[in-house]
């Protein structure tokens, strides 16, 4: 099994520090629900955006920008890919008339999701630390 290792806000505020260095960006897409990690980030001097949490609009943008062939997904984020293959939605939701992903491994998509935002204005990058 892979390991998990959770970080303290600081650490990841590190993490994105190693991560960034040397790279040209103008904000940090921060969850809605992460408001402790987008005070340590602009603490660290990061500028941060709270990102919008309708998540039925942020998979709508991922599928419009796969269908327009602007996104891909390198084949070594295998994680992400297992994730996006096994997407579904909620059952019991689905039976209110309410379309909501089931909350159920996740975590790739929704970092996808949250990376690209729902306004489409991200721009790719690759950092000499790797993809993160």
């Amino acid at each position: 099994f892979p390991v998990t290792i959770r970080l303290s806000d600081s650490g990841l505020v590190d993490k994105m520090r190693d991560f960034l260095t040397g790279v040209p960006y103008q904000t940090i897409n921060v969850p809605h629900d992460a408001r402790s990690f987008q005070n340590a980030l602009e603490e660290a001097g990061f500028n941060c955006t709270m990102i919008n949490p309708n998540v039925k609009d942020g998979i709508k943008n991922i599928q419009d920008l796969f269908a327009k062939d602007q996104l891909y997904i390198h084949s070594g984020c295998k994680e992400l890919i297992k994730c996006i293959n096994s997407y579904v939605w909620d059952p019991k939701a689905l039976k209110r008339g309410v379309e909501k992903p089931l909350k159920k491994n996740d975590h790739p998509a929704d970092a996808l999701r949250i990376g690209i935002g729902v306004e489409n204005n991200f721009q790719p990058m690759v950092s000499s630390v790797g993809y993160w």
